[in-house]
């Protein structure tokens, strides 16, 4: 994946404490092709309707953070955040409120309204999820990605996803379909490269605001 340079092209344990101003990197970027993307703990059989995975050739890859597993395409940008230094007095979910404020802050600036935050880790449009989160973290560092439907229909996901076995309860029990939203779909025809630029720019203020650039 395209954000592994942040880890250096080393696993999550085995990178080496960066130096002090390299506290911080990211990478907004946008997959090439459509693809599987499983959480730690998953098992693709119980994720994923593998049969249709391999009519359509659908590549499958594990990542390092836990959550449900998620279809990545070129309509959907992803943000990834690599945070090294002392986080033990930090809460997983002071992080993931960060961060996700950071993508909402982006997207207000592009004339996205109505944004909410819900579950753990969501960020919502009426009442429908339009990005979902994970979190990986050891005593060195923080790495973060979010995922952001921009135009992606969600009969992919119907197609490729399994119910997860994990929901929040704002869900309801719903289906993908009924479940996940995009912003072309909530009425913002916004291109990807708009808000990818609008999200790497408020990252880019935010470094700055903490002096890390």
């Amino acid at each position: 994946m395209p954000d592994f340079y942040l880890l250096d092209g080393k696993g999550l344990e085995e990178k080496e404490t960066p130096d002090m101003n390299e506290l911080t990197d990211f990478l907004v970027w946008v997959p090439l092709e459509i693809t599987a993307v499983i959480g730690r703990g998953n098992r693709p059989e119980k994720s994923l309707f593998m049969d249709k995975i391999l009519e359509d050739k659908i590549p499958v890859v594990q990542r390092p953070t836990g959550g449900e597993a998620v279809i990545l395409s070129p309509e959907m940008v992803v943000v990834s955040i690599s945070e090294w230094g002392d986080n033990q007095n930090r809460s997983s979910s002071s992080y993931f409120s960060l961060f996700n404020d950071i993508i909402i802050k982006s997207l207000s600036d592009i004339g996205v309204k109505g944004l909410d935050y819900k579950g753990i880790s969501d960020i919502t449009l009426n009442n429908k999820k339009i990005a979902g989160s994970s979190l990986y973290r050891n005593k060195r560092m923080v790495f973060f990605h979010c995922v952001l439907n921009i135009s992606q229909s969600v009969d992919i996901m119907e197609r490729f996803l399994r119910f997860p076995s994990k929901t929040p309860d704002y869900r309801q029990n719903r289906s993908h379909a009924d479940f996940v939203t995009s912003l072309h779909n909530e009425g913002y025809p916004l291109s990807v490269e708009k808000v990818r630029e609008s999200i790497e720019n408020k990252l880019k203020e935010y470094l700055i605001f903490t002096g890390e650039i």
